[in-house]
């Protein structure tokens, strides 16, 4: 019963945007790893909530650090993009955050020169809630996923026309995704192993309406969703120095009702 985050609800939300950054004691200890810092207190982050007046809600942004290792450098920005609301997408607000992000989010370099996050390390990982849907109704959704069939969903994912067509985000990448949509789940809820694969029977409608939330609580209905995304941009050149290993969903984690990938 133990969640992350502030009870607090008079905005809309729980707590702030968290990032945690695992390493090898060993890679820690000897100095091959090590965090960028000019004393500011290490990383940054950039505001993109509710607009308070003075400020905006830190609910809604991005927090991001950059670190070193041997010789190259990785920075890391997590985000939490605005929500579709009452039915209308917000895809629009969350490209232009992003862009704020990228834009905005001053790691601790001695930069003078203003240039965007991208251009700061050797490598950058984009990640987080980005909230992007797919375009496509909730039933429809809903029946490819119970044929194990994703590749109409993964062609209306906005994020991914956003990438495909260099209008946002050039530079970009994402492996591919492989596994079922992230958001919204049931909590307490996971697809069991032999659910998960391309291979297999069908999944009746009403075992993924055990799994999934479809009714949203101004009446709308919410189509599942890659809304939890990692990214990657490499400076040119070095694309091929950083590889993707394995890319999936954690099923296991039933305390929320995202599926953190």
């Amino acid at each position: 019963e133990r969640h992350m985050g502030s009870g607090a609800t008079a905005l809309g939300y729980h707590g702030f945007i968290l990032l945690l950054v695992l390493v090898r004691a060993d890679w820690n200890a000897s100095g091959e790893w090590s965090e960028v810092r000019l004393g500011r207190g290490g990383g940054a982050s950039v505001r993109r909530g509710k607009n308070l007046g003075v400020k905006r809600a830190e609910n809604k942004g991005a927090v991001g650090a950059a670190f070193r290792f041997h010789a190259t450098t990785l920075a890391v920005a997590a985000c939490h993009l605005a929500a579709d609301k009452k039915g209308r997408s917000g895809r629009q607000k969350r490209v232009h955050d992003l862009q704020s992000v990228l834009r905005d989010l001053e790691l601790e370099y001695d930069d003078p020169y203003g240039f965007d996050v991208t251009f700061y390390c050797h490598h950058l990982l984009l990640l987080g809630d980005l909230n992007f849907r797919v375009n496509v109704s909730a039933d429809e959704a809903i029946e490819h996923i119970g044929k194990r069939d994703l590749a109409p969903l993964l062609a209306s994912d906005e994020l991914g026309g956003a990438m495909a067509s260099g209008e946002h985000l050039n530079g970009f990448t994402e492996h591919p995704i492989a596994f079922p949509p992230t958001f919204r789940r049931i909590v307490g809820a996971a697809l069991a192993d032999d659910e998960r694969g391309a291979d297999g029977p069908p999944i009746d409608a009403e075992r993924l309406h055990a799994l999934y939330s479809t009714a949203a609580s101004d009446g709308t209905a919410r189509a599942p969703s890659w809304t939890d995304r990692i990214l990657r941009h490499s400076l040119p050149d070095l694309d091929g120095q950083l590889t993707c290993s394995f890319y999936d969903s954690c099923e296991e984690i039933t305390i929320s009702d995202h599926k953190p990938v």
